[in-house]
């Protein structure tokens, strides 16, 4: 691969991150480092019960196939 075309595609996975950061800011929680994922989202005050804080638009699966997913990568 060309050195332009790799940076283009690491320029592209930057904006697309970039995008799903923003995407995930809400004034009830952010997103930080987390020392057992690298990243996660915590609540920034106390959040009332039913409250929507953020839409979950991923492929809904279980601790299971996360862990099998995980360890693919």
């Amino acid at each position: 691969m060309s050195r332009n075309k790799k940076l283009q595609r690491e320029a592209k996975l930057v904006r697309k991150f970039k995008k799903l950061y923003e995407r995930a800011q809400s004034d009830w929680c952010e997103v930080r480092g987390s020392e057992i994922h690298g990243r996660g989202v915590y609540a920034t005050q106390d959040i009332p019960k039913e409250t929507e804080v953020i839409e979950y638009v991923g492929e809904p699966i279980n601790k299971e196939i996360s862990e099998d997913r995980a360890w693919d990568q």
